[in-house]
């Protein structure tokens, strides 16, 4: 693990937390399980209807594409089809 990447893990992340925890007031230092860096609720899609994704290429661009398709949201490409 490079130094920033330690860095952000150890002091950054803890911190925002922390931060995030004071507002909100819940626990956001729950243990994880392994190998799982960060944990958040499912939302009700429910109430959407309709999805804009915008996709850089990028792993977390397209991690939050698919996690999308696996929920079960609909693709129409631009022109409709």
């Amino acid at each position: 693990m490079n130094t920033a990447h330690k860095y952000d893990d150890q002091v950054i992340i803890p911190t925002i937390a922390g931060q995030l925890e004071l507002l909100s007031g819940t626990d956001l230092n729950k243990e994880l399980a392994e190998h799982v860096f960060h944990e958040a609720p499912d939302i009700d899609l429910s109430i959407y209807d309709i999805f804009i994704v915008c996709l850089s290429g990028g792993k977390d661009s397209i991690a939050a594409y698919l996690r999308l398709l696996e929920a079960g949201v609909g693709v129409v490409s631009e022109n409709g089809k």
